[in-house]
Parts: structure tokens; C-alpha cells; sequence
């Protein structure tokens, strides 16, 4: 296990892919996600109202990051 890591952490094109999926992960997809979640289920129990307007809007931010996520997969960037 710690040769493969040693080996992932050594290409350096590697590591370059790996941190440009990590900042996308967590400048875009969080957002969007958690936008959803938070509207559509999570707020009651934090106190705070449903608001299915958000969720909904939340909700089209997702599908559209993750169809750009299987538009990477399929081009083979990630």
C-alpha cells in the first residue's frame, strides 16, 4: 500500500490530476449539493424552514455538475 502511495505521490501528472479534481469537488460540487441536501431535508432538523424553491434550484445546479463530471469521465481527464 505505501509503494503504490509513494508511486501516485511521486508522478507529478498525478498528483497535478488529483488536485484539480479535489478544487473542483470542493469549489463546485459541494455547493451544489449541499445547497440541495440542506434545503430539501436538512433544514428542519437545524431548525430552520423547508424552502423548495432553493432545493429545486439547488437541485438543477447538481444534475449539471455531475453531467459535466461524466462529460470528464468519458473524455478520460478524471
Amino acid at each position: 500500500m505505501l509503494k503504490r502511495l509513494e508511486l501516485i505521490f511521486l508522478n507529478l501528472m498525478a498528483r497535478t490530476k488529483i488536485h484539480s479534481i479535489l478544487d473542483w469537488h470542493h469549489s463546485n460540487l459541494r455547493h451544489g449539493s449541499m445547497g440541495f441536501v440542506l434545503n430539501s431535508t436538512l433544514a428542519p432538523a437545524l431548525g430552520l424552514p423547508l424552502n423548495p424553491q432553493a432545493a429545486k434550484e439547488a437541485e438543477k445546479v447538481l444534475n449539471a455538475l455531475l453531467s459535466c463530471m461524466d462529460i470528464l469521465v468519458e473524455l478520460g481527464n478524471i
